[in-house]
């Protein structure tokens, strides 16, 4: 019986910190077209995505960070095939949702 009150206690506990830091997050803009491989996440106030350029060709990407009320926060980048980067934006507010729009061209 202590055993399970116990287990129970620490699926709560781990539960109640996951869902407390849980935030939508809405990905949009043309990255699927050219190969390009993204994960988002936010903890605390940060944002961050992880780009990875699947393709054979230099992508030029931009990613713009919009959560509200704040100035979007906008970051570049250039990606050779088969790199990877990481681009992040700090804001100062709560964020309730945030809405990351990418875009993605073959560089020449």
């Amino acid at each position: 019986m202590k055993l399970w009150s116990w287990l129970m206690l620490l699926i709560f506990t781990s539960c109640a910190n996951t869902y407390g830091d849980f935030l939508p997050i809405d990905l949009d803009g043309n990255y699927r077209d050219v190969g390009i491989r993204v994960d988002a996440s936010y903890i605390g106030n940060l944002a961050a995505i992880e780009l990875e350029n699947t393709s054979n060709d230099l992508l030029d990407c931009k990613g713009v960070f919009h959560s509200g009320p704040e100035q979007d926060v906008i970051r570049r980048v250039v990606l050779a095939p088969g790199s990877e980067t990481l681009l992040s934006a700090k804001f100062f507010r709560h964020v309730i949702r945030l809405k990351i729009n990418i875009n993605c061209e073959v560089s020449s």
